[in-house]
């Protein structure tokens, strides 16, 4: 760590003076493709240069031992990063830095390198409902950022006051609350709030028009309980225990502890394995939360979310879209979120558009 100060102050000094527009070298690329295996470039940083991908990555002698190292700007898991490189004998040796950390590390690489869009934030916390508990620690904001276009829904809809449920009961009473709506959406019957299921029912009907459908995934593709949510977790959990301790990355012992924790600890827990690669998505090749939310969170607890078969169909996207139906959870692709407004109003509730896998989604702008 005595080493890693000094470097990262290196490093700050070294972006403030603007290090020079460089391709990454393609074994750099391998190391990011082993260690972040769905990472993309971060082209938020906007150098206004014509190869986007290039202006991401910089070369420059980091740590002054008189070799080109590299640095590059990148997404992955929902988290903005900054991975470096430094050349040791033939290869490469890299650590990563979260954006944010770099972002405010020093104040005048924030003059020059882009800062974030504070004006939207605004938006986003300011479009909360009132008396919305924003989370103070790092699990619950991980769970606003990934989760929390819902929170600044429109048309009618009403949002929990805060990002998680703790346990069966608090899901009841919020769920009892809420004006529903029962209907048959292609193969199963699905519940939701009374406004999203109006909205769904215009979609559907504007499809039939066009000699479309739109169908659900499963009995659950709507309404969800708490204890449901945990079944679809540990559907998760369990197999990548298995699968992880048999590959000798976690040992038996700590994989039955693991499974042994409370939940609010094996959650954590879990967090910190994906830090190290360790992934517990049902293909194992990204974060859980790209797959299945925590006990607690998901948006069908809400009964503002679908899971719909043709997710696929750029036409369909597009009548979700004008009956206030957009995709906002990465990488969740059969999953919609009823924001009640469309595309062109919700850069105003505080929500982006960013593209994963060649897909939009709607997130805070956070």
């Amino acid at each position: 760590m005595k080493r890693l100060i000094p470097l990262f102050y290196i490093l700050i000094l070294t972006f403030a003076a603007r290090a020079q527009n460089q391709t990454l070298p393609a074994e750099c690329v391998r190391i990011l493709d082993a260690n972040f295996p769905t990472w993309q470039y971060d082209l938020e940083w906007d150098y206004e240069d014509e190869q986007r991908r290039a202006a991401a990555a910089y070369a420059a002698d980091f740590n002054g031992d008189g070799r080109p190292d590299y640095g590059v700007f990148i997404e992955f898991a929902g988290q903005k990063k900054l991975v470096l490189f430094f050349r040791q004998k033939r290869g490469y040796k890299y650590l990563a830095v979260e954006r944010d950390a770099v972002l405010t590390a020093d104040a005048a690489l924030m003059r020059e390198i882009k800062p974030p869009n504070r004006d939207m934030d605004t938006k986003f916390f300011e479009n909360l409902p009132a008396g919305f508990n924003v989370p103070k620690d790092q699990f619950g904001m991980k769970i606003l950022k990934e989760y929390g276009a819902m929170f600044v829904a429109r048309g009618n809809a009403l949002v929990p006051k805060s990002v998680i449920f703790k346990d069966e009961e608090e899901v009841a009473r919020f769920q009892s609350a809420l004006s529903t709506a029962r209907a048959r959406v292609g193969r199963f019957d699905i519940e939701l709030q009374e406004p999203a299921m109006n909205a769904l029912k215009a979609a559907m009907a504007e499809a039939a028009a066009k000699n479309l459908k739109i169908t659900t995934r499963d009995y659950d593709a709507g309404r969800r309980s708490y204890s449901e949510t945990i079944g679809l977790w540990l559907s998760r959990v369990e197999p990548a225990l298995v699968h992880w301790s048999a590959r000798g990355r976690i040992s038996l012992a700590a994989a039955q502890r693991l499974k042994q924790m409370p939940l609010p600890e094996q959650i954590a827990e879990i967090f910190k394995l994906e830090e190290q690669g360790i992934f517990f998505s049902k293909d194992l090749s990204k974060p859980i939360m790209y797959s299945v939310a925590p006990p607690g969170t998901s948006q069908h607890l809400s009964m503002l979310a679908i899971d719909i078969n043709e997710y696929d169909d750029p036409s369909i996207q597009k009548i979700m879209a004008r009956n206030g139906w957009h995709q906002t959870v990465i990488s969740d692709l059969p999953h919609f979120t009823y924001l009640g407004a469309t595309e062109n109003e919700l850069p105003a509730l505080g929500l982006k558009k960013v593209v994963s896998g060649g897909r939009f989604y709607w997130i805070p702008n956070l």
